[in-house]
C-alpha cells in the first residue's frame, strides 16, 4: 500500500498520509433543522480529526456518539485543521 495518497476535498486536492485511530464520532457542524452535517472523530488522546464527507465518512453520520477504529488519509485543510478520508471503519 503506499504510503501517501492525492485525495479530493471541498477545498481541492491534498496528499494525506495513511493513518488508524480510534476515538468516538462526534456532531461539529448541524443543518437547519438540526442534523448533524460534519462530524469529526475525538481520540482518547485528545487531538480530534473532521472527517471528510466521501461516501464512508457519510457512513460514519449514523454513529455519532459511538467508538469507531478508522483506516484512511490524514492531511491538514486549509486552516491546518487535522482530518481524515476513511478509507474503512469498524464500530
Amino acid at each position: 500500500m503506499k504510503s501517501r495518497r492525492r485525495i479530493e476535498t471541498a477545498e481541492g486536492t491534498a496528499i494525506g498520509k495513511f493513518l488508524t485511530i480510534d476515538g468516538l464520532v462526534i456532531p461539529v457542524q448541524w443543518d437547519e433543522e438540526g442534523n448533524a452535517s460534519a462530524i469529526s472523530v475525538a481520540t482518547l488522546d485528545e487531538d480530534e480529526y473532521l472527517v471528510l464527507l466521501n461516501e464512508m465518512g457519510q457512513q460514519l453520520l449514523r454513529h455519532l456518539k459511538e467508538e469507531v477504529l478508522i483506516k484512511g488519509w490524514f492531511y491538514r485543510n486549509s486552516n491546518n485543521r487535522k482530518c481524515i478520508a476513511v478509507e474503512s471503519y469498524t464500530l
